[in-house]
């Protein structure tokens, strides 16, 4: 399994895969777009480590559960051996394969909806750029593998207004409440805003 990466080794992970992103755009001959998407997803994904890398100081996490990572490397190389994605599918064929970017990472094919885990199995989950939609859907999932004072990290790109964002997703529960805010600068027209749950001991 893979070890935990220092923060210089991810930031050097970061600039060559949001290289592999804007490739095409480059190929394309659209340098103006290329260097604007690379500005906003290297802001992006700096804020994700730094806000990953504050957290797992925190706390230091010894399970993370990542549900519908996709690919997202970040998170891989911040908890290395300590985090398990989940994907409804593993798309196996070709550049389209889901985990094509995770060498080595701990990996579950199932549906989020019915996670094969026990209760309270993660002190930490995962919901980065996951839609509300879909958070909706697999909340009741997510907060029963969710260990109590465990912390779910949302980000704000997640939601569509600061309302819902600061509490209308757990409104309905008395077991969550939000217990962290972290506001990361950046160059991105929007502010990265990350909010942490917490899984209330009962």
């Amino acid at each position: 399994m893979p070890e935990r990466k220092s923060r210089d080794e991810i930031l050097a992970e970061i600039e060559l895969l949001v290289e592999k992103v804007i490739a095409p755009i480059r190929e394309a001959g659209d340098d103006d777009t290329a260097d604007f998407y690379r500005e906003e997803l290297f802001a992006y994904r700096i804020a994700q480590m730094n806000a990953l890398l504050y957290l797992n100081s925190c706390f230091s996490f010894p399970q993370v559960l990542y549900p519908g990572s996709g690919s997202d490397t970040v998170s891989h190389m911040v908890f290395g051996r300590n985090i398990i994605h989940t994907s409804l599918e593993t798309y196996s064929g070709g550049d389209k394969q889901y985990f094509q970017d995770m060498p080595g990472a701990q990996r579950v094919v199932c549906d989020n909806e019915m996670l094969p885990f026990g209760n309270g199995a993660f002190n930490c989950v995962l919901a980065l750029d996951t839609g509300i939609s879909y958070l909706t859907q697999w909340n009741h999932e997510l907060v029963r593998v969710l260990a109590p004072r465990g912390i779910m990290l949302v980000s704000n790109n997640s939601f569509t207004s600061d309302d819902e964002a600061r509490g209308l997703l757990f409104s309905t529960r008395e077991d969550m409440r939000l217990s962290y805010t972290n506001v990361v600068p950046g160059d991105t027209e929007k502010p990265i805003e990350f909010f942490g749950y917490e899984k209330m001991s009962r």
